[in-house]
């Protein structure tokens, strides 16, 4: 594996496993405030990953409002 693929595939890794911990947050019934500070209190209708949004890591869905995330190791 070349530098460049080690260093994107620590990247997909961490963002897996960010993505795991929303997704265990809702299957155990914890509110998005738990990870995201207050103004986050409302419950995911669904889960998006790698969708064809600009921002396009993760994408929470929820009534109100959709949270979209880029989702790095390193700026």
């Amino acid at each position: 594996m070349s530098v460049g693929g080690a260093a994107a595939n620590k990247g997909l890794v961490f963002q897996q496993r960010v993505c795991a911990t929303f997704l265990l947050l809702e299957l155990l019934g914890k509110p998005l405030s738990f990870v995201l500070g207050e103004f986050f209190s409302e419950r995911p209708k669904s889960f998006l990953f790698e969708g064809a949004d600009a921002i396009d890591d993760i994408r929470i869905v929820c009534e109100n409002i959709d949270i979209f995330a880029n989702i790095k190791t390193n700026l």
